[in-house]
């Protein structure tokens, strides 16, 4: 229960937040809606598998996506940015060794760099997947 306690402390943390945010706005392309849908997903997870583990091959990458898809969206259409925000704070949770705010931050913003950039108007952006360094 106290991990609990200190985990949600952290995702309320300033710098958390703003990494999350910023993570959001490249992963939900279609401004209409409140919901990382299926189809943007997996534009995220490649994104994701091409900066954490290059390695992975294409095939073994959609099969995670699928698997990772059905746990994540637990069934519904898609995440809202609270479901979508717990992911990538559960994620950050799996690659880092502490529960220090300044280690999620950093691997939330070190992501966020191999994946997204900012375009001349300041909106964050996937990065081509040719662009995505590891």
């Amino acid at each position: 229960e106290e991990s609990l306690r200190r985990r949600y402390a952290l995702m309320q943390h300033p710098r958390i937040v703003q990494a999350l945010d910023r993570l959001w706005a490249a992963a939900n392309t279609d401004e209409t809606d409140q919901l990382l849908d299926r189809a943007e997903y997996q534009v995220m997870h490649r994104k994701l598998v091409l900066a954490l583990d290059p390695s992975t091959p294409p095939s073994e990458a959609v099969e995670t996506a699928e698997e990772d898809w059905g746990r994540d969206s637990e069934g519904e259409e898609g995440l809202d940015k609270e479901r979508f925000c717990w992911c990538w704070f559960e994620l950050a949770d799996v690659w880092t060794e502490t529960m220090e705010a300044a280690e999620y931050e950093t691997f939330l913003t070190r992501t966020m760099s191999m994946i997204t950039s900012t375009d001349k108007s300041g909106r964050v952006m996937w990065r081509d997947d040719k662009e995505v360094e590891p």
